[in-house]
């Protein structure tokens, strides 16, 4: 994770949860790995980042080509490999140089979401106030972190409208401090200039 996509709100508890989590959410999307932090998708559908299996020549070979499973002990994996391509024939060979660029391009992809997911892994386990690191293990990965949290920090319509009338308070008291109400309440009371003139 740059150093301008670093997570730089404190989640504290419930008042923190939205913007924290959205910027989670934005990072993830960003990078493609959303998906794989979704907390709105139950653990049995969580999808896994999964590494893409390796093309085997094997696969691409006529029915009636021999097999070199099985035809000697001493056969080591690397050289049946190397076997079973010399059995493939041109058009055979194509299609297996086809599905192995492909398989490059899956690999990076793969290990882009691998790095991504750990980088967000450290940014929020360094976001996250000491005592709310007792809700998750250490070896819990973003996903897991963030449905233990969910349970513990995602704030009720009623924790919601609590937290905006007290941030209305504290804003009230600094206004008066500074003598800006008086400001505020001749603004609030003047007619806004399209109403004033929209009556000659």
């Amino acid at each position: 994770m740059s150093t301008t996509e670093n997570i730089h709100i404190v989640l504290n508890g419930p008042k923190d949860w939205d913007e924290w989590y959205g910027m989670i959410v934005r990072f993830a999307k960003s990078r493609n790995i959303f998906p794989n932090i979704d907390i709105t998708i139950p653990p049995e559908d969580h999808p896994e980042l999964e590494e893409p299996a390796m093309p085997q020549p094997r696969h691409f070979r006529a029915p009636d080509t021999p097999n070199t499973q099985g035809t000697t002990d001493t056969l080591q994996s690397e050289n049946a490999y190397q076997y079973d391509l010399c059995l493939l024939s041109p058009p055979e060979l194509k299609s297996f140089k086809m599905a192995w660029k492909m398989w490059e391009y899956r690999m990076t992809e793969f290990h882009e979401k691998q790095r991504a997911l750990h980088s967000l892994g450290m940014e929020m386990r360094a976001s996250i106030k000491n005592f709310l690191r007792l809700f998750y293990a250490p070896k819990d990965g973003p996903y897991e972190i963030l449905r233990k949290l969910q349970r513990n920090c995602e704030a009720t319509e009623r924790e919601r409208r609590d937290i905006a009338v007290r941030d209305e308070e504290i804003l009230e008291r600094g206004l008066r401090a500074a003598g800006l109400h008086v400001v505020r309440d001749r603004i609030n009371r003047r007619p806004l200039y399209s109403e004033k003139y929209s009556e000659k």
